[in-house]
Protein backbone atom coordinates (compact mmCIF):
# COMPACT_ATOMS: atom_id res chain seq x y z
CA UNK A 1 0.00 0.00 0.00
CA UNK A 2 2.94 1.95 0.74
CA UNK A 3 4.67 1.88 -2.34
CA UNK A 4 1.48 1.90 -4.38
CA UNK A 5 0.50 5.20 -3.05
CA UNK A 6 4.37 6.25 -3.65
CA UNK A 7 4.40 5.64 -6.90
CA UNK A 8 1.07 7.64 -7.71
CA UNK A 9 2.47 10.89 -5.76
CA UNK A 10 5.14 10.21 -8.35
CA UNK A 11 2.77 9.79 -11.44
CA UNK A 12 0.43 13.04 -10.45
CA UNK A 13 4.11 15.44 -9.76
CA UNK A 14 5.20 14.26 -12.76
CA UNK A 15 2.51 14.72 -14.44
CA UNK A 16 2.43 18.00 -12.95
CA UNK A 17 6.26 19.02 -13.56
CA UNK A 18 6.41 17.19 -17.24
CA UNK A 19 7.99 19.09 -20.47
CA UNK A 20 6.12 20.14 -23.30
CA UNK A 21 6.29 17.74 -26.03
CA UNK A 22 6.46 18.94 -29.52
CA UNK A 23 3.51 20.49 -31.55
CA UNK A 24 3.33 22.65 -27.72
CA UNK A 25 4.94 25.27 -29.58
CA UNK A 26 7.89 25.55 -26.85
CA UNK A 27 4.86 27.18 -24.22
CA UNK A 28 4.93 25.58 -20.91
CA UNK A 29 1.13 24.45 -20.37
CA UNK A 30 -1.04 27.49 -18.99
CA UNK A 31 0.78 29.82 -21.77
CA UNK A 32 3.51 31.00 -18.95
CA UNK A 33 7.40 30.48 -19.47
CA UNK A 34 9.56 29.69 -22.85
CA UNK A 35 10.91 26.43 -22.67
CA UNK A 36 13.67 26.89 -24.87
CA UNK A 37 14.77 30.49 -22.92
CA UNK A 38 14.44 28.08 -19.67
CA UNK A 39 16.74 25.62 -21.04
CA UNK A 40 19.20 28.39 -22.26
CA UNK A 41 19.39 30.08 -19.10
CA UNK A 42 19.64 26.78 -17.14
CA UNK A 43 22.66 25.81 -18.45
CA UNK A 44 23.92 29.07 -18.29
CA UNK A 45 22.29 31.01 -15.64
CA UNK A 46 22.74 34.73 -15.75
CA UNK A 47 24.63 36.27 -12.53
CA UNK A 48 21.65 36.69 -10.10
CA UNK A 49 21.15 33.18 -10.05
CA UNK A 50 24.41 31.60 -9.62
CA UNK A 51 26.11 31.10 -6.35
CA UNK A 52 27.20 33.67 -3.89
CA UNK A 53 30.78 33.32 -2.72
CA UNK A 54 32.08 34.88 1.08
CA UNK A 55 34.79 36.62 0.60
CA UNK A 56 38.00 36.30 3.24
CA UNK A 57 38.20 39.33 5.57
CA UNK A 58 41.55 40.18 5.11
CA UNK A 59 40.94 42.85 2.23
CA UNK A 60 42.99 41.29 -0.23
CA UNK A 61 42.39 41.72 -3.99
CA UNK A 62 39.72 39.06 -5.33
CA UNK A 63 40.88 37.18 -8.24
CA UNK A 64 37.22 37.47 -9.52
CA UNK A 65 37.88 36.56 -13.83
CA UNK A 66 38.75 32.94 -12.39
CA UNK A 67 35.77 33.34 -9.53
CA UNK A 68 33.62 34.35 -12.93
CA UNK A 69 35.47 31.40 -14.76
CA UNK A 70 34.42 29.02 -12.07
CA UNK A 71 30.24 30.01 -12.45
CA UNK A 72 30.44 32.23 -9.62
CA UNK A 73 27.46 34.53 -9.93
CA UNK A 74 28.94 37.06 -7.03
CA UNK A 75 30.57 38.15 -3.85
CA UNK A 76 29.08 38.43 -0.46
CA UNK A 77 32.04 41.10 0.21
CA UNK A 78 33.99 41.68 3.90
CA UNK A 79 35.68 45.05 4.52
CA UNK A 80 38.82 43.19 6.45
CA UNK A 81 39.00 43.05 10.09
CA UNK A 82 42.10 44.88 10.86
CA UNK A 83 41.26 48.24 10.46
CA UNK A 84 37.66 48.09 10.31
CA UNK A 85 35.72 51.11 9.22
CA UNK A 86 38.72 53.02 10.82
CA UNK A 87 41.35 52.89 8.02
CA UNK A 88 41.97 54.44 4.53
CA UNK A 89 43.28 51.08 3.50
CA UNK A 90 40.55 48.73 4.71
CA UNK A 91 37.68 51.05 2.72
CA UNK A 92 40.33 51.36 -0.66
CA UNK A 93 40.57 47.51 -0.79
CA UNK A 94 36.70 47.08 -0.39
CA UNK A 95 36.45 50.23 -3.17
CA UNK A 96 38.84 48.03 -5.53
CA UNK A 97 37.19 44.68 -4.99
CA UNK A 98 33.71 46.50 -5.29
CA UNK A 99 35.20 47.97 -8.96
CA UNK A 100 36.53 44.79 -10.03
CA UNK A 101 33.27 42.73 -9.27
CA UNK A 102 31.77 44.89 -11.18
CA UNK A 103 33.98 44.97 -14.31
CA UNK A 104 33.77 41.40 -14.26
CA UNK A 105 29.96 41.64 -13.76
CA UNK A 106 29.84 39.28 -10.98
CA UNK A 107 27.52 40.84 -8.04
CA UNK A 108 28.33 42.61 -4.63
CA UNK A 109 26.72 41.64 -1.80
CA UNK A 110 27.97 43.79 1.02
CA UNK A 111 28.39 42.29 4.52
CA UNK A 112 27.08 45.35 6.71
CA UNK A 113 29.60 44.30 10.00
CA UNK A 114 32.84 42.57 10.69
CA UNK A 115 31.81 39.01 10.09
CA UNK A 116 29.15 38.27 12.58
CA UNK A 117 26.63 38.64 14.49
CA UNK A 118 25.72 41.84 12.24
CA UNK A 119 24.32 44.94 14.57
CA UNK A 120 27.87 46.12 16.53
CA UNK A 121 29.83 47.70 13.69
CA UNK A 122 32.75 45.73 14.81
CA UNK A 123 32.20 46.44 18.46
CA UNK A 124 32.73 50.13 17.53
CA UNK A 125 29.50 50.69 18.34
CA UNK A 126 29.66 50.37 21.93
CA UNK A 127 32.22 52.32 21.94
CA UNK A 128 30.67 55.30 20.88
CA UNK A 129 28.43 54.77 23.51
CA UNK A 130 28.33 52.32 26.16
CA UNK A 131 24.53 52.52 26.13
CA UNK A 132 24.36 50.80 22.80
CA UNK A 133 25.53 47.94 24.68
CA UNK A 134 22.89 44.87 24.61
CA UNK A 135 20.73 44.55 28.31
CA UNK A 136 19.25 41.53 29.85
CA UNK A 137 16.42 41.23 31.99
CA UNK A 138 17.66 38.86 34.91
CA UNK A 139 15.70 36.74 37.24
CA UNK A 140 16.57 36.54 40.93
CA UNK A 141 14.67 33.93 43.57
CA UNK A 142 14.66 33.33 47.16
CA UNK A 143 12.68 31.19 48.82
CA UNK A 144 11.36 30.70 52.28
CA UNK A 145 7.97 29.85 54.73
CA UNK A 146 6.56 32.48 57.20
CA UNK A 147 7.07 36.14 58.27
CA UNK A 148 10.40 37.24 58.48
CA UNK A 149 12.59 39.74 56.91
CA UNK A 150 13.86 38.94 53.21
CA UNK A 151 16.56 40.65 52.13
CA UNK A 152 18.33 40.37 47.78
CA UNK A 153 21.11 42.19 47.25
CA UNK A 154 21.87 43.88 43.94
CA UNK A 155 24.82 41.44 42.00
CA UNK A 156 27.65 43.15 41.16
CA UNK A 157 27.23 42.46 37.66
CA UNK A 158 23.92 44.07 37.05
CA UNK A 159 23.33 47.38 36.76
CA UNK A 160 20.04 48.06 38.58
CA UNK A 161 16.52 46.72 39.92
CA UNK A 162 13.41 46.82 37.91
CA UNK A 163 11.14 45.38 40.31
CA UNK A 164 10.12 42.81 42.98
CA UNK A 165 7.13 40.36 44.01
CA UNK A 166 6.61 38.37 46.97
CA UNK A 167 4.58 35.28 46.00
CA UNK A 168 2.82 32.66 47.82
CA UNK A 169 3.97 28.89 47.11
CA UNK A 170 0.73 26.17 46.69
CA UNK A 171 1.83 22.68 46.12
CA UNK A 172 5.40 23.60 45.02
CA UNK A 173 4.24 25.96 42.54
CA UNK A 174 4.59 30.16 42.73
CA UNK A 175 1.12 32.02 42.27
CA UNK A 176 2.72 34.73 40.42
CA UNK A 177 -1.25 36.46 39.74
CA UNK A 178 -0.96 36.83 43.64
CA UNK A 179 2.60 38.01 43.78
CA UNK A 180 2.65 41.25 46.45
CA UNK A 181 4.73 43.84 44.82
CA UNK A 182 7.87 45.14 47.19
CA UNK A 183 9.60 48.31 47.29
CA UNK A 184 13.41 48.29 45.59
CA UNK A 185 16.28 50.42 46.90
CA UNK A 186 19.25 51.13 44.61
CA UNK A 187 20.92 48.31 46.12
CA UNK A 188 18.61 45.61 47.33
CA UNK A 189 15.85 44.88 48.25
CA UNK A 190 13.99 44.76 51.83
CA UNK A 191 10.92 42.76 52.52
CA UNK A 192 8.76 40.57 55.31
CA UNK A 193 7.59 37.08 54.66
CA UNK A 194 4.11 35.98 53.99
CA UNK A 195 2.24 32.91 56.09
CA UNK A 196 3.30 30.00 54.59
CA UNK A 197 5.54 29.23 52.04
CA UNK A 198 6.68 32.11 49.33
CA UNK A 199 9.16 33.17 46.87
CA UNK A 200 10.48 36.49 46.68
CA UNK A 201 10.90 37.39 42.51
CA UNK A 202 13.11 39.88 41.93
CA UNK A 203 14.14 40.92 38.58
CA UNK A 204 17.58 43.10 37.23
CA UNK A 205 18.63 44.91 34.10
CA UNK A 206 22.46 43.50 33.57
CA UNK A 207 25.11 43.66 30.21
CA UNK A 208 24.72 40.70 28.88
CA UNK A 209 28.20 40.22 27.16
CA UNK A 210 30.09 36.95 28.71
CA UNK A 211 29.04 33.66 26.98
CA UNK A 212 27.07 35.09 23.85
CA UNK A 213 27.85 34.75 20.31
CA UNK A 214 29.68 38.46 20.24
CA UNK A 215 31.90 37.62 22.62
CA UNK A 216 32.32 33.94 20.92
CA UNK A 217 33.38 35.41 17.75
CA UNK A 218 35.75 38.31 19.87
CA UNK A 219 39.10 36.73 18.68
CA UNK A 220 38.35 35.31 15.19
CA UNK A 221 37.15 39.24 14.10
CA UNK A 222 39.57 41.03 16.35
CA UNK A 223 36.72 42.83 17.81
CA UNK A 224 35.58 43.77 21.46
CA UNK A 225 32.60 41.27 21.51
CA UNK A 226 30.50 44.38 22.83
CA UNK A 227 26.89 43.90 20.88
CA UNK A 228 24.42 46.20 20.51
CA UNK A 229 21.43 46.69 21.52
CA UNK A 230 18.69 45.83 18.85
CA UNK A 231 16.00 46.92 20.43
CA UNK A 232 17.49 50.16 21.14
CA UNK A 233 16.06 52.91 18.64
CA UNK A 234 19.25 55.04 19.18
CA UNK A 235 21.95 52.40 19.03
CA UNK A 236 20.52 50.80 15.55
CA UNK A 237 20.54 54.39 14.12
CA UNK A 238 24.01 54.77 15.29
CA UNK A 239 24.41 51.76 13.96
CA UNK A 240 23.28 52.21 10.18
CA UNK A 241 25.28 55.75 10.25
CA UNK A 242 28.38 53.85 11.16
CA UNK A 243 27.93 51.12 8.36
CA UNK A 244 25.56 51.35 6.25
CA UNK A 245 25.49 55.18 5.49
CA UNK A 246 29.12 55.40 5.89
CA UNK A 247 29.55 53.41 2.52
CA UNK A 248 27.48 55.65 0.90
CA UNK A 249 28.89 58.63 1.75
CA UNK A 250 32.31 57.40 0.72
CA UNK A 251 31.24 55.73 -2.45
CA UNK A 252 28.62 57.69 -3.62
CA UNK A 253 24.95 56.38 -5.26
CA UNK A 254 25.16 52.70 -4.58
CA UNK A 255 22.99 51.56 -7.49
CA UNK A 256 24.99 49.48 -10.24
CA UNK A 257 27.60 49.26 -7.63
CA UNK A 258 26.48 47.10 -4.76
CA UNK A 259 23.43 44.81 -4.84
CA UNK A 260 22.30 44.33 -1.27
CA UNK A 261 23.71 44.74 2.13
CA UNK A 262 23.53 41.47 3.97
CA UNK A 263 23.01 41.17 7.92
CA UNK A 264 24.19 38.03 8.91
CA UNK A 265 23.12 35.75 12.15
CA UNK A 266 21.82 39.73 13.97
CA UNK A 267 20.18 38.49 17.32
CA UNK A 268 19.32 39.71 20.60
CA UNK A 269 22.15 37.73 22.50
CA UNK A 270 19.88 35.45 24.72
CA UNK A 271 21.29 32.33 23.92
CA UNK A 272 24.20 30.92 25.79
CA UNK A 273 27.18 30.15 23.01
CA UNK A 274 30.08 29.04 25.33
CA UNK A 275 30.96 25.17 25.66
CA UNK A 276 32.46 25.08 28.89
CA UNK A 277 30.36 25.20 30.70
CA UNK A 278 27.27 24.41 28.60
CA UNK A 279 24.55 26.50 30.28
CA UNK A 280 25.28 30.28 32.07
CA UNK A 281 26.61 29.57 36.10
CA UNK A 282 23.81 29.48 38.19
CA UNK A 283 21.45 28.79 35.65
CA UNK A 284 20.98 32.51 34.61
CA UNK A 285 18.63 33.13 32.10
CA UNK A 286 18.57 36.54 30.34
CA UNK A 287 15.47 37.72 27.86
CA UNK A 288 15.58 40.34 25.46
CA UNK A 289 15.22 43.78 27.43
CA UNK A 290 15.46 47.78 26.35
CA UNK A 291 14.30 50.70 28.29
CA UNK A 292 11.25 51.72 25.64
CA UNK A 293 10.18 47.94 26.11
CA UNK A 294 7.79 48.37 29.02
CA UNK A 295 6.03 51.27 27.06
CA UNK A 296 5.77 49.72 23.88
CA UNK A 297 4.12 46.39 25.36
CA UNK A 298 1.65 49.09 26.86
CA UNK A 299 0.87 50.65 23.56
CA UNK A 300 0.88 47.24 22.06
CA UNK A 301 -1.12 45.38 24.39
CA UNK A 302 -3.20 48.07 26.55
CA UNK A 303 -1.50 46.45 30.17
CA UNK A 304 1.76 47.01 32.16
CA UNK A 305 4.48 44.87 31.85
CA UNK A 306 6.49 45.36 34.63
CA UNK A 307 4.01 44.03 36.91
CA UNK A 308 3.68 41.11 35.46
CA UNK A 309 7.28 40.33 35.32
CA UNK A 310 7.16 36.97 37.18
CA UNK A 311 4.91 35.04 34.24
CA UNK A 312 7.90 35.74 32.20
CA UNK A 313 9.65 32.95 33.80
CA UNK A 314 6.35 31.08 35.83
CA UNK A 315 3.33 30.02 35.62
CA UNK A 316 4.24 27.37 33.00
CA UNK A 317 0.26 26.19 32.63
CA UNK A 318 -1.34 29.24 33.76
CA UNK A 319 -3.46 31.02 30.88
CA UNK A 320 -2.78 34.65 32.23
CA UNK A 321 0.90 33.29 32.31
CA UNK A 322 0.75 32.69 28.90
CA UNK A 323 -0.82 35.58 27.39
CA UNK A 324 1.69 37.83 29.48
CA UNK A 325 4.89 35.81 27.72
CA UNK A 326 2.69 35.54 24.05
CA UNK A 327 2.24 39.61 24.41
CA UNK A 328 6.24 39.67 25.54
CA UNK A 329 7.42 37.79 22.32
CA UNK A 330 5.07 39.50 19.65
CA UNK A 331 6.53 43.05 21.10
CA UNK A 332 10.06 41.87 21.15
CA UNK A 333 9.34 40.63 18.01
CA UNK A 334 7.30 44.06 16.41
CA UNK A 335 10.55 45.80 18.14
CA UNK A 336 13.33 43.54 16.38
CA UNK A 337 11.67 43.92 12.93
CA UNK A 338 11.14 47.87 13.05
CA UNK A 339 14.47 48.56 14.48
CA UNK A 340 16.81 46.53 12.20
CA UNK A 341 15.58 45.09 9.39
CA UNK A 342 12.56 47.68 8.54
CA UNK A 343 15.63 50.45 9.53
CA UNK A 344 17.65 49.05 7.23
CA UNK A 345 15.58 47.56 4.65
CA UNK A 346 13.70 51.48 4.29
CA UNK A 347 17.58 52.73 4.11
CA UNK A 348 18.47 50.50 0.94
CA UNK A 349 15.05 51.33 -0.51
CA UNK A 350 16.04 54.89 -0.47
CA UNK A 351 19.37 53.66 -2.41
CA UNK A 352 17.69 51.63 -5.05
CA UNK A 353 19.32 48.75 -3.88
CA UNK A 354 18.41 45.34 -2.29
CA UNK A 355 18.69 44.26 2.06
CA UNK A 356 18.84 40.66 2.81
CA UNK A 357 20.05 38.48 5.48
CA UNK A 358 19.26 35.89 8.23
CA UNK A 359 18.75 36.18 11.82
CA UNK A 360 19.10 34.00 14.77
CA UNK A 361 17.10 33.42 17.69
Amino acid sequence: MRMSRLAILLAILGAGCSRPQAGDQGKASGGGGNWPRIDTEFANPPPEFRLIQFSAHDGALLPVEKMKEAGIGGIELFMESDGYLKTEVAWENVRKNIEAANQAGLQVWMADDNGYPSGMAGGQLVEADPAFEVRGLRQLTKEGSGPGPVRLDLPKEAEKFLAAFLCPVVDGLPVSEKGIPVPVESDRVEAQGIAGPWKLFVFVVQVNRDGTQAWSTEEQFKTNGRYGNLLNTAAMEKFVAMTHEEYARRFGPLKGKVAAFYANEPNLMTLWWSGSPTARPNGTTFLPWSTNLPARFQQDHGYDLLSQLPALYEGTNHAVSKRVRRHFYQTVGNMFAENFFQRIGSWATSQNIQSAGHPLP
